[in-house]
């Protein structure tokens, strides 16, 4: 009992002690200037008034100490101190600005040295807060969004949990998506001194020209007092889009009594709140305001006159990318040595492990079930592996989110090539086949199902790191005033990120020298080193990772209703134009029909079904690039080596698209746009399949030459000696193949993320990766044709083919180079709300009573 009861009073004190310890309350600084000036812009400063109600001496919060961040002597990082500025001075306190930037232990250390009464409040750039919560004690502290500025974080003693994230309701955070609608009242309105402009307009049909020129009857002075009188006329109705506006009712000496602005405001998930309280004023402030402050939109001439610039990539991006680049380092350097492994024997008089002996021609080998073989396997291995992202995508798009998705491709994969490695001990390749195979293709097989769930959700979780994806313009550092291009951004960032994989695909020449000289137990073993940094660097980003959370339901299934309902309503004339219009709810409406999607979802379908319809050519591009199956792999076997793997060219591949990136990135592109020679999305496309066109016919003249110089003359694939042909001149075929990856893999994956909604957009990325599959399967068709003598028509007519389907690709899709890249929800909200009438609140009729 004695016990119990010491334990009761221990944990008593404990907690009496806990609760006497201070509250810490983490906030982000105020909105500042379009201009990247110092200070806060208008909406800043204002949202530095609001905070002296949250927190002032009326509150809850019990702020007894305000740490800010240290501004700099020139007026930099002035803006947490200017936010917490009226607030200190209303609780009578000083502001701490003792600590730099980045000094989160000089933070942790002003919380820890606190012995005075209250709550304390930090005020601090926003990517550094998650810092000062991780110094504080907190492992697993938040990120705090970019485009957000009104969150409170409480961290309650000992500063180990962000308990609460609430929002602090001030001007600035009160946020509309579409304009503020709001009503008249006959009211007269007052605007402070504060240079902000405050107002109340009724009976305004327009609001051309800005906040000063509203209305011609209606003048409006900015930073000067003045008092403004409107009409009344019932039923009017104002919306206000990219300026902040708010009624001021403190003051009756004009007779204004207290008053309301009730509005509809939606907020980031889509819902609709009425924001609206008779007891005080209400703010409103249209987001596009706050946007267009932040990221000026062009106007029509900057357009045309002002050069396009991509954006800066976050370094989150960055780390992604090496993610991609060590899955695609183990991928490729198990892939390039399964056909030598599968195809021949274990050479004879070499060391056992698969590797022939030094100074020969032969090649390196281990199971010896032949070229069908070793081309049925392979091509399995890319369709499953390019099928089953189809689920993968689907499957972390709605249920899991695609960072889960992607950690548990990494678990399937690494289990895959501890198997594999197994399986290529020498002591089980020499017990035969029948023992080296099963582990070999059990491995094989999950590789492909571990690959095929993270390939369609790593490019998307990339790209989702760059959250402002619409045009806006920014001065340099040189005075240059540029526009920041989405489109130049994501191609910016996939030809990264396409440049990072083969910088992967590159370390195929480590294994196939491994197999070369020492075996295929070396050549699997340093595929799994290089995976194995994988889980490092997921776990050392994982906090920093934008990370999309599932949809719970894709909009798969709507997407379907949506073309069924076209088709109804077009009566089944698929090619009548704006097909898709006659299913947008809009049109419904007029014949009273009732529809759960938006006008926006309409056109993300078709422009979806646009971007799976260019996808549909690649299957026959991609039996161009490197040939179907093992051919080449098989011609180079046929050719003199002297020394080189036979399977060697394939990593110049890789090595051509890591020279080409940067050059092409850098200078080229930088070059054309200065230039003004439009080199877009669809020409780029139709230019890569013009390359890889030639990349196969390069192929067919090599096998030609092979044939005739070959001891066996058309039957060299199975010769015991080889053509006195160097192995390198499968470099042309190589090197135009990588080129032509360049600008058809990327801008195919800039249009699977950009022409899909956000719910599908792992989906999208997986039907064109289910194009390789399908390439896989058109090499399986072709397999009974894939030997001796007729190799050369192997290479020679997927080119024929490809060079006819290019030309009537640019005649189908030339249209779309001008089409807009990404569509913004906005746009749809803004019509939608001109054409719904909105009725009265109960707040309003209140009021007006």
């Amino acid at each position: 009992m004695y016990t119990k009861l010491s334990l009761s009073f221990g944990l008593l004190a404990t907690a009496t002690l806990a609760l006497a310890e201070p509250t810490v309350y983490l906030i982000r600084h105020g909105e500042k200037p379009s201009n990247g000036s110092t200070g806060l812009n208008a909406v800043g400063f204002e949202r530095a008034d609001c905070l002296k109600t949250v927190f002032g001496p009326d509150s809850n919060y019990d702020i007894g100490y305000i740490i800010a961040e240290q501004p700099k002597s020139d007026g930099k990082r002035d803006r947490p101190y200017e936010t917490v500025l009226p607030l200190a001075e209303e609780l009578g306190l000083t502001i701490d600005t003792s600590c730099s930037k980045k000094d989160t232990k000089c933070v942790k250390d002003l919380v820890k040295d606190y012995t005075g009464s209250g709550n304390i409040l930090i005020c601090w750039e926003h990517k550094e807060l998650t810092k000062i919560a991780e110094k504080l004690g907190d492992d697993d502290a938040p990120t705090y969004p970019d485009d957000r500025f009104d969150l409170i974080w409480t961290d309650p003693y000992p500063y180990t949990n962000i308990t609460d994230i609430t929002s602090e309701n001030c001007p600035a955070q009160l946020i509309a998506k579409t304009g503020v609608t709001l009503r008249d009242m006959p009211v007269q309105a007052f605007a402070p001194c504060n240079g902000i402009v405050w107002g109340y307009l009724t009976r305004c049909s327009t609001a051309a020209g800005g906040p000063s020129d509203l209305a011609s009857s209606h003048a409006i002075k900015v930073g000067s007092c003045a008092s403004v009188s409107f009409d009344s006329g019932a039923g009017s109705l104002i919306t206000f889009t990219g300026f902040p506006w708010r009624l001021n009712a403190q003051s009756t000496e004009y007779g204004v009594a207290d008053a309301i602005i009730a509005s509809e405001a939606t907020n980031e998930v889509g819902e609709v709140q009425t924001k609206s309280d008779p007891e005080k004023n209400i703010y409103e402030v249209d987001t596009q305001a706050l946007e267009n402050e932040e990221y000026p939109p062009p106007t029509e001439e900057e357009l045309s006159s002002l050069r396009k610039v991509p954006a800066y990539l976050p370094i989150i991006a960055y780390s992604l990318c090496l993610v991609e680049f060590a899955e695609r380092a183990s991928y490729y350097g198990a892939q390039t040595v399964f056909s030598n492994f599968i195809e021949f024997p274990l050479p004879k008089g070499g060391n056992g492990a698969g590797a022939p002996p030094r100074g020969t021609q032969e090649t390196a080998g281990a199971l010896g079930m032949g070229l069908q073989a070793s081309d049925g396997l392979v091509l399995l291995f890319q369709f499953l592996a390019y099928v089953i992202p189809i689920f993968g995508g689907w499957w972390a798009d709605v249920y899991v989110g695609r960072y889960w998705a992607i950690c548990v491709g990494v678990a399937i994969c690494g289990i895959a090539h501890i198997i594999q490695i197994i399986g290529a001990i020498p002591s089980v390749l020499q017990a035969g086949t029948a023992h080296a195979a099963p582990p070999f293709i059990i491995g094989l097989l999950l590789l492909a199902l571990g690959a095929g769930i993270f390939k369609p959700n790593i490019a998307p979780t990339v790209l989702d790191q760059y959250r402002h994806q619409k045009q806006y313009t920014k001065v340099l550092k040189t005075g240059e005033k540029v526009i920041v291009d989405p489109e130049m951004t994501a191609t910016r960032t996939m030809l990264i990120f396409y440049g990072v994989i083969n910088v992967g695909a590159f370390y195929m020449l480590a294994t196939t020298y491994a197999e070369k000289y020492v075996g295929y137990w070396l050549a699997f073993l340093l595929a799994g080193i290089i995976y194995f940094i994988l889980p490092v660097v997921l776990a050392a980003a994982y906090k920093k990772t934008y990370r999309t959370p599932p949809s719970g339901n894709s909009d798969l299934a709507k997407a379907i209703k949506i073309t069924i309902t076209a088709l109804r309503q077009n009566k089944w004339q698929v090619w009548r134009k704006n097909f898709f219009d006659a299913a947008k709810p809009s049109v419904l409406a007029a014949k009273g029909i009732q529809v759960d999607w938006s006008d926006k979802l309409v056109d993300d379908v078709r422009r979806t079904l646009v971007a799976t319809e260019i996808f549909f050519y690649f299957p026959i591009y991609n039996l161009n690039d490197g040939g179907i199956g093992s051919v080449s792999t098989n011609q180079g076997a046929s050719m003199t080596t002297n020394g080189a793997p036979n399977d060697l060219l394939s990593n110049f591949n890789a090595l051509t698209i890591i020279v080409a990136v940067p050059i092409v990135d850098y200078f080229i592109y930088p070059l054309l746009y200065r230039y003004n020679i439009p080199f877009k999305r669809i020409t780029r496309i139709t230019f890569g399949f013009t390359l890889a066109a030639l990349s196969g016919l390069c192929g067919a003249l090599v096998q030609w030459r092979v044939y005739k110089t070959s001891p066996c003359g058309y039957y060299a694939s199975s010769c015991s000696e080889v053509s006195p042909i160097s192995i390198w001149w499968q470099l042309p075929n190589t090197i135009l193949g990588a080129l032509s990856e360049i600008f058809c893999n990327v801008t195919a994956y800039e249009l699977a993320y950009a022409r899909s909604p956000a719910s599908m957009r792992g989906l999208v990325m997986a039907i064109f990766l289910f194009m390789t599959a399908l390439s896989s399967a058109l090499g399986e068709i072709l397999l009974p044709v894939t030997e001796d003598p007729d190799l050369i028509w192997i290479w020679g007519a997927p080119a024929v083919a490809l060079a006819l389907q290019t030309i009537f690709f640019w005649y189908r899709f030339s249209y779309l180079n001008n089409d807009e890249f990404m569509t913004d929800e906005a746009n749809y909200a803004n019509s939608d709300a001109e054409e719904t009438p909105i009725q009265p609140t109960e707040v309003e009729k209140a009021v007006e009573k």
